[in-house]
């Protein structure tokens, strides 16, 4: 049974593997498609910022070449700083999405796993207490059976001893009234003979 258990197990873990590798594989392709976006837009503001910076050196052509190309650099890190910071962020919202899904199912599994394993610990407390108080049970009732045998024994040797007495006192009382009527036939016919004398 244990076995079978931990082959369940191992089915599930592998079935989780096997969902954290799909979503691994999921994460990887957003992130690529979302950095081809990136890039694209990044490309398309990059054109606008250089039309943009154009259009403001058209207006502006008394300024320093060297100014107008540190302003665009600086613009430039600017926007590539504003892109890396979106990205890192939408990566760790996908991930944050995927792996909490990944850990509510996971701990549900958990929960089911150890409330099946909490009743399997009860079954087998409950058939054991209920087990040993049945044993329990039929050796008190196995006593009371001999206890009841021994005292239906002894009401019988009482009885017998009671009725022996009863015998014995009625044999005494029996030889006693014969001794006494015996006594007063013989004082009855000494009577008899004194008066006949």
């Amino acid at each position: 049974m244990l076995i079978a258990r931990e082959e369940c197990h191992k089915k599930q873990l592998d079935n989780f593997q096997s969902q954290i590798d799909s979503l691994k594989n999921q994460v990887a392709d957003s992130t690529t498609t979302l950095d081809n976006h990136r890039k694209r837009l990044s490309s398309r503001n990059q054109y606008i910022v250089r039309v943009h910076q154009l259009k403001h050196l058209s207006k502006i052509n008394g300024r320093c070449p060297f100014k107008i190309w540190k302003d665009s650099v600086t613009m430039n890190n600017e926007n590539k700083l504003v892109s890396r910071l979106s990205s890192s962020v939408q990566k760790k919202k996908l991930v944050n999405k995927y792996f909490t899904r990944w850990t509510k199912f996971f701990l549900k599994a958990v929960q089911a796993k150890r409330k099946e394993i909490n009743e399997s610990r009860l079954h087998a407390i409950t058939t054991e207490i209920i087990s040993r108080y049945e044993t329990e049970i039929d050796q008190l009732r196995s006593e009371l059976h001999e206890h009841t045998k021994l005292l239906q024994r002894e009401k019988i040797s009482r009885q017998q001893l009671e009725d022996n007495m009863r015998r014995t006192l009625m044999q005494g009382m029996t030889a006693m009234n014969v001794g006494a009527l015996y006594s007063l036939n013989n004082t009855n016919r000494d009577t008899e003979e004194k008066s006949r004398s």
